[in-house]
């Protein structure tokens, strides 16, 4: 092996790392303590409903299905939710759930992944087309 290559492939780790680290040290962390959200989920058609959840669960994916609100299939990114409150959505009309808070803004994390903070509220709404 040349010495060029052995030093891009040390430099391409060490970036690989610094990389890893970076993310890892932005992610959000979860708190364990016991939270009261309210989640609304808007199906259409005016099919609404209000849920509050209290919860030790440090992330949105514990609390729903803590009441059975959600389903879905696993991913490698976490589990992909097909189903709210009984709704599924119907892949043959694009239909997808959109996870929002406090009013519309969009969660940088998948359900999976998103921490839940004391007193916000989630909204879960079927959504069509891409």
């Amino acid at each position: 092996m040349k010495k060029s290559s052995l030093y891009a492939f040390f430099a391409l780790v060490a970036t690989a790392l610094l990389l890893w680290t970076a993310w890892n040290s932005m992610r959000p962390t979860p708190d364990h303590a016991e939270k009261t959200i309210t989640v609304i989920v808007d199906a259409g058609e005016g099919r609404s409903s209000t849920f509050t959840i209290v919860t030790e669960e440090p992330f949105l994916r514990g609390a729903l299905e803590q009441i059975d609100l959600i389903a879905g299939d696993e991913s490698m990114y976490g589990l992909f939710v097909t189903t709210v409150d009984g709704i599924a959505a119907q892949a043959d009309l694009d239909q997808w759930w959109m996870f929002t808070k406090d009013g519309g803004q969009e969660l940088p994390t998948g359900v999976s992944d998103t921490p839940i903070e004391d007193g916000a509220s989630y909204e879960i709404t079927l959504k069509t087309g891409w």
